[in-house]
């Protein structure tokens, strides 16, 4: 588990056997995150089990679902479940936001187990719920891990929205059409076998035929719908009729999302839609769309009824159509029927099979299974419910399937090896074993409510005479209907019961068997990946429009925002007429320089400038914003830092920016420089928009102190979280860097590449080293020659060279943590001499250098810097001239020169030092004491001068005396 502890939890339990569980999640079910989960049920088995005072209980995980709600995941809800049934003691997971992203669940969820005496664990944030000081910190965590989950949200809305602007929608799979997602857009083209379905539902329903007929039709000819289903009902046919898409016409924005919820509504009109004219292919034209929406209004029942919530039945989804493998679904009279048939008799020959004949044939199926010739074969049925309700621990079986991808993983065995399972095949069998284990889970209320009644059951014919489907429903999990006197019951232990003759005629077979057979497809080639916006269909003449169906220029957004924050935010007091306006900037930042930030920068301004130009109060300085640039420190914020000038200068009186983590995720910075703001005379105020905070108030620096905080661990904790995620995929020999290293490139399947021009570069490194040049010799040649570095550079360092040199990716070797972030918010990096784990792989990739002339460099470095040892030099003590002088020829930095005689500084234009090849300087060096002396001089000569002592005599009324150990 890296390098944390094994947590404790309070209590005797400390030396007893701790009975831990882990919770591991994923919000979505592609091939990485599948690996991700595999990657952390791996590293919670094995550190659980390394422990000597641990107990593995289980790994509950979730694959796909959001963190947002406990309701729809079944792997939480189980884990929540044995712990009220005290089966737990401890519970890790990676980070709160695995845990749930909804504050006010987690926390809940955490106090209710405090009661059962359970502790929770988050690794990442190193929070013992045990332990009441984390309270306030796990609270904070929490509303940072739903605010963030709102903001990718907002983000990923932000992103398409602009991508509709410039007429490149998002599509969903949908008949008739193939959809290749490319990096940049979906690639949409016409697969003309689902076209011809698309246009004979058009022709047929405006020739005057019902939906539920035109949906009979198609399932009595075996096409399947969109979702690959061979079920049409009336509302499928509805979908198609009612989809702009076939015009080649794109309608954005249809429903709005609620994330903490996980619903969707329909818009009408709350959020901006745009209309994208001849986005793509059409497959019917626009009169043809347009005449079929005039005959669906006309055909509109309205329903003076408020809709009735769906009736819930005990056998809902649980009885099976032998024959077409479909749902039965509850019809009038107490009957159930395929819901196949219930559209079209020809495309099922099954029969509608009342309720009471399902329950007949249930209670003869258990009667086989227990007989039920004396009590004990009673006690025998309530002790199996029991039992599987004790016993529905499936969590071993769960790690039994991911170690085998794990062995898999590691032995690299190939699918097609007949001994040894492959991975699609161990991954089928888990889902099967999942869909078992959810309606397990799902039936517990049955089971419960079977041992509650069996326990008041004090014989056979009392059993029969109240025995219901509710009742049966404990043992039986699905029943998989042929006639009203023919079924196969499955029973909760995965066992079956045929009841009559279960025979599927021959020729039904093969006719299922055809119908069951997919669309042909044409084949897709992959859509190539472009740069900029591409054009998703060359083949379409007319141009693409977009049109905003409620426009709303930015202006207006803007405008809005104002008025959302005006009453909440701003306080506006009336200016007198001789009050002068309150001369207020802005500030603004994003991190990065992806098109969606710059975006959100561009917002931002122009909020801003209308934002303040709006109060009569206030004149606009200017907003001031910075681009691509982190927030944990102010030095590299050239904004930044003229703000803070022009605010000692006197021409600042307010500064407003969106919130805490916007202004600086230091919080030293934060309150070092609003504390010297207010210092100033007069004092500056900071107005923190969405915290509500104003710097001058009296709450103002508590309120700061706290939201500051929570911005630094916002961004320790998600670098922290990354590097978590990466150390784990390095176990597993997944890892890569995020750039290609000099030399070498990326290609289309993100594998390491060499890159020719680049390669020859570092073939004549290694050459001219082992010929016995110098890393600076060998830097000048480079620069000589105009040849450009990694960063395109014109000049070459000998301190870059020997990371190159040292480099072990040149000979084909991957070794992933060479260095290590030892400060996060000051972005300090550190070699890795034993600190945190090293992962190596041999042969990675193509090597640009042989390993014997790589190894042959390391023993010529490793030579050079034993002998510099010896010679290396004292730092200077005293930084007073450091970062302060420049040349006067050139404009270079003057820099420190270590001099062979002890006791003697010099210093000298870096220019002039280095000898540079493509820049030159012959200002000669100078002694420090020269410096000392030159600097002594003018400090006698300023108090020598009349009118500057009578400007600082007039300044000095107005400063503080000193005392005698301040002017010491």
């Amino acid at each position: 588990m890296g390098n944390i502890s094994a947590p404790s939890i309070s209590g005797s339990k400390e030396k007893e056997m701790i009975r831990v569980a882990a919770y591991c999640r994923t919000s979505t079910s592609h091939d990485e995150m599948t690996k991700s989960l595999e990657n952390q049920v791996r590293h919670y088995t094995r550190f659980i089990r390394e422990q000597e005072n641990f107990k593995l209980v289980g790994i509950y995980y979730d694959r796909g679902k959001s963190g947002l709600t406990k309701e729809k995941r079944p792997g939480f809800q189980r884990l929540l479940r044995h712990c009220e049934e005290q089966k737990i003691d401890l519970i890790l997971t990676k980070s709160v936001s695995r845990f749930s992203r909804n504050s006010k669940d987690l926390l809940e969820i955490v106090d209710h187990l405090k009661e059962l005496g359970i502790s929770v664990y988050f690794e990442r944030e190193n929070i013992n719920t045990s332990d009441l000081k984390n309270k306030f910190f796990l609270t904070a965590i929490a509303a940072i891990a739903q605010e963030e989950s709102r903001t990718i949200s907002e983000i990923t809305k932000w992103g398409f929205e602009k991508r509709f602007q410039k007429g490149i929608p998002h599509f969903q799979p949908q008949l008739g059409y193939n959809v290749i997602e490319n990096k940049n857009a979906s690639v949409v083209t016409i697969n003309e076998d689902e076209a011809a379905v698309v246009r004979e539902v058009f022709e047929r329903f405006l020739g005057g035929m019902a939906k539920v007929e035109i949906a009979r039709l198609m399932m009595e000819r075996g096409i399947k719908t969109a979702k690959g289903n061979d079920v049409w009902t009336g509302s499928t046919v509805d979908k198609i009729l009612t989809n702009q898409n076939y015009t080649g016409d794109k309608l954005t924005n249809k429903t709005i999302g609620n994330i903490f919820e996980g619903k969707s509504t329909r818009n009408i009109g709350t959020e901006k839609q745009y209309l994208i004219e001849n986005s793509h292919p059409a497959i019917v034209s626009r009169e043809t769309f347009q005449k079929a929406q005039a005959n669906l209004e006309k055909n509109k029942r309205v329903s003076k009824q408020p809709a009735k919530p769906p009736r819930k039945f005990s056998l809902s989804k649980r009885v099976i159509c032998g024959y077409c493998n479909n749902n039965f679904n509850f019809r009038t009279q107490k009957a159930w029927s395929c819901r196949k048939r219930i559209v079209s008799k020809k495309s099922c020959i099954s029969e509608e099979v009342p309720e009471t004949d399902l329950f007949e044939m249930m209670k003869t199926a258990i009667e086989r299974r227990y007989g039920f010739s004396n009590m004990k074969d009673l006690k025998r049925a309530l002790d199996d419910v029991k039992h599987m309700n004790r016993n529905d621990h499936f969590e071993y079986k769960r790690l039994m399937y991911f170690s085998e991808l794990e062995m898999l993983q590691e032995a690299g065995q190939a699918k097609n090896d007949l001994t040894i399972k492959g991975r699609d095949e161990i991954e089928k069998e888990l889902q099967q074993f999942e869909e078992w284990a959810t309606k397990i889970e799902e039936d517990r209320t049955y089971r419960n409510q079977a041992i509650e009644w069996l326990e008041k059951v004090t014989s056979i014919e009392r059993f029969f005479k109240e025995l219901t489907i509710d009742y049966l429903r404990a043992w039986i999990i699905s029943i998989t209907v042929f006639t009203k006197e023919a079924c196969i019951i499955k029973w909760f232990d995965q066992e079956e019961t045929k009841i009559g003759d279960c025979r599927v005629p021959e020729n039904v077979q093969k006719l299922t068997e055809s119908i069951q057979q997919p669309t042909p497809k044409q084949e897709l080639s992959e859509a190539p990946k472009q740069k900029g916006v591409p054009k998703l269909n060359q083949a379409i003449e007319e141009e693409v429009a977009v049109h905003e169906t409620n426009p709303t220029t930015l202006f207006h957004n803007v405008k809005k925002e104002f008025n959302l924050y005006a009453n909440q935010l701003y306080r506006q007091v009336e200016r007198k007429k001789d009050q002068p306006k309150i001369r207020t900037a802005a500030y603004a930042r994003i991190s990065t320089e992806v098109p969606h930030q710059l975006g959100s920068l561009e917002t931002q301004i122009a909020y801003y400038t209308y934002y303040i130009l709006k109060d009569p109060n206030q004149s606009l300085v200017k907003v001031y914003a910075d681009k691509g640039v982190s927030g944990t420190n102010t030095e590299h914020r050239a904004e930044f830092q003229r703000l803070i000038e022009d605010c000692k200068k006197g021409k600042i009186d307010r500064i407003i920016t969106k919130s805490v983590s916007r202004f600086a995720r230091n919080t030293v910075d934060v309150l070092e420089t609003v504390r010297m703001l207010k210092a100033l005379k007069p004092p500056v105020e900071v107005v923190f928009q969405k915290e509500n905070i104003r710097t001058l108030d009296e709450d103002g620096e508590v309120m700061l102190t706290v939201y500051s905080g929570l911005a630094q661990e916002e961004s320790r904790s998600l670098a922290e979280s990354v590097a978590w995620g990466k150390r784990r995929l390095a176990e597993r020999g997944q890892f890569k860097t995020k750039y290609a290293r000099y030399g070498y490139e990326y290609d289309e399947d993100e594998n390491l590449v060499i890159n020719p021009e680049q390669a020859e570069v570092i073939r004549r490194i290694y050459r001219e080293l082992l010929a016995g040049k110098t890393t600076n010799q060998i830097c000048n040649g480079l620069t000589e020659d105009g040849i450009e570095t990694a960063r395109g550079r014109k000049k070459w360092h000998s301190t870059s060279m020997d990371s190159m040199i040292t480099n072990p990716i040149y000979c084909g070797d991957f070794v992933y943590q060479r260095y290590y972030v030892t400060d996060t918010l000051a972005g300090r990096q550190a070699e890795n001499r034993g600190e945190l784990p090293q992962y190596t792989i041999r042969d990675h990739h193509p090597a640009i250098v042989s390993r014997e002339d790589w190894e042959a460099a390391q023993q010529i470095m490793n030579n050079r810097s034993e002998n510099r040892k010896g010679s290396k030099k004292r730092p200077h003590d005293r930084q007073e001239f450091f970062n302060i002088f420049h040349c006067s020829e050139c404009g270079a930095p003057v820099i420190h020169v270590r001099s062979s005689r002890g006791g003697v500084h010099y210093w000298r234009c870096r220019t002039a030092e280095k000898k540079y090849v493509e820049e030159t300087c012959e200002v000669r060096g100078f002694r420090e004491i020269s410096m000392e002396h030159t600097f002594m001089a003018l400090l006698q000569e300023m108090k020598n001068n009349e009118g500057l002592r009578m400007i600082l005599g007039k300044r000095s009324k107005t400063m503080p005396l000193m005392t005698t150990n301040e002017r010491g």
